[in-house]
């Protein structure tokens, strides 16, 4: 019996004790089909020179199935190189065999977290072609807020496999961005770069110098290679992977008045019309985002931002997001607690000084009123 039909293949980089016992699994290859098979066929990929890594497990699916077996076991040469194999197995013996992680799974139930579905995450960033997440909490009683995960290659970005995480840092993850392709991953006290090495079968994780780190995730903007975000000592600014500077020393007493511990609810974005860096964030007694710290950036990086402070403008702000809308102008879009929207220099239908309560198409959609009339009768008796 051998192969007869259509098939898909990929394979993972592994670990074995001496016992023969799986420990470790690296993320999966790109998958290698649909290939018409008749007999056998030919599979080629490169050795891991990752030192740990001492099996490449080879897995197929049946003809024309979704499921991946695991069809071959070959050793690992750390020297590097390229790796050829046969497969020829046929369907009834495939399909006796274990499983892939990332195969049967059911994605729909993505508050489950098993291998190979999506864990909940506070923060998540897209960089070379995987997605990124940190800030989880609590699971069975164990908090993993100092853990870093990431997901399979795009299009499988519903995939997180278990063996797709680290917790290198030692304390909880405050926030992480995108900066050529690579994952930068903030503690309140220290920023890290990640770069991943070949179906993530191993991670470079390098602490950078400064001792900065992030209070919270959706203070950081990016604006071209210039990161803005709020740290311990007040909004720090860094290129590339530069020295970060502080940027608000001019409104250190502001700074001071700032809630430290409601910043992981701060919001921020960077406006590219005005090359401005704006954060709504809680100062005072407030509990909520009631103000916002403006900077502009058109100077920068010759010279310092000024900065400038709005108050709330009769609310407070909770989400930012920016599109550019039908007539080609760029719009500002605000979001307070109560899941209420704003579009940010149209009036004043909110009460406001600034802005006022959005109406109209959003690209392709539209929004719609429906009044609801209610009739109370009452009975005397």
């Amino acid at each position: 019996m051998a192969k007869n039909g259509t098939y898909r293949f990929a394979y993972t980089y592994a670990h074995y004790n001496a016992a023969g016992t799986l420990e470790y699994e690296s993320g999966r290859s790109p998958i290698y089909g649909p290939k018409d098979v008749v007999g056998a066929c030919s599979l080629g990929g490169s050795y891991s020179t990752n030192s740990r890594i001492n099996y490449i497990r080879i897995f197929s699916t049946t003809d024309s199935g979704t499921v991946y077996y695991l069809e071959a076991k070959i050793a690992n040469n750390t020297a590097g190189g390229t790796w050829w194999t046969t497969l020829s197995m046929a369907d009834s013996t495939l399909n006796t065999k274990a499983t892939a992680y990332w195969t049967g799974k059911a994605y729909e139930v993505k508050r489950l977290y098993a291998a190979g579905v999506a864990p909940p995450m506070a923060y998540v960033v897209e960089a070379s072609g995987r997605l990124w997440g940190c800030g989880r909490m609590h699971r069975t009683g164990t908090s993993e807020a100092s853990s870093l995960y990431w997901s399979e290659l795009a299009p499988n970005w519903e995939d997180w496999p278990l063996s797709n995480a680290n917790n290198r840092f030692a304390q909880p993850l405050t926030g992480l961005y995108e900066s050529n392709e690579l994952v930068y991953v903030f503690t309140r006290d220290s920023r890290w770069k990640v770069t991943p090495s070949v179906y993530n079968e191993g991670m470079v994780f390098d602490k950078l110098e400064g001792g900065v780190g992030c209070l919270g995730h959706h203070t950081i903007a990016k604006h071209g290679s210039t990161i803005i975000w709020l740290g311990q000592e007040g909004f720090y600014a860094s290129m590339g992977e530069q020295q970060p500077q502080l940027v608000s020393a001019r409104i250190k007493g502001s700074i001071s008045d700032i809630r430290k511990d409601r910043a992981r609810h701060a919001v921020a974005i960077f406006d590219p019309d005005e090359m401005e860096y704006r954060c709504w964030i809680a100062t005072g007694s407030n509990t909520l985002n009631n103000q916002c710290f403006v900077s502009d950036f058109s100077a920068w990086p010759n010279d310092y931002p000024r900065w400038y402070i709005h108050g709330g403008k009769g609310r407070v702000v909770f989400s930012l997001a920016q599109g550019v809308m039908p007539d080609g102008e760029r719009h500002t879009f605000d979001g307070d607690h109560m899941g209420c929207v704003w579009q940010e220099e149209v009036g004043y239908s909110d009460g406001a000084s600034e802005g006022g309560t959005y109406q109209g198409s959003v690209g392709t959609t539209s929004t719609t009123t429906t009044s609801t009339t209610t009739t109370t009768t009452s009975t005397t008796t």
